[in-house]
């Protein structure tokens, strides 16, 4: 795997984290049983993040389980040394398509 492209999709519920690289990465996660609904269009994407720690990482693949509970999760990554700045790049390309960012990366309603 090159810095540029994203792993294989893994189950969330099956992710054997020591299979990670132990760097700078960013990942998305998607929902494998449907196309969520945006204002500009449809994508099975649901978060995007980034990551340099895994206790970090932890608590935010908790965070998706938990709002998320229904669907079929998948999870893939990317080694980048750059990994906000990449974050950010991936965030604005998707508002910019779909008119919203991914579901899991919008606040919380109230």
């Amino acid at each position: 795997m090159t810095s540029k492209e994203f792993s294989p999709w893994f189950d969330l519920e099956q992710l054997d984290r020591t299979a990670l690289v132990s760097a700078a990465f960013v990942y998305q996660i998607k929902d494998a049983s449907q196309l969520l609904i945006y204002p500009s269009g449809r994508s099975a994407m649901l978060f995007y993040g980034e990551t340099t720690t895994g206790s970090a990482l932890d608590e935010t693949l908790r965070s998706i389980k938990n709002r998320f509970p229904a669907g079929q999760l998948r999870f893939r990554y990317r080694p980048d040394p750059h990994s906000i700045q990449s974050l950010g790049a991936l965030l604005r390309r998707f508002e910019k398509r779909f008119g919203a960012l991914p579901l899991g990366n919008q606040p919380l309603a109230d």
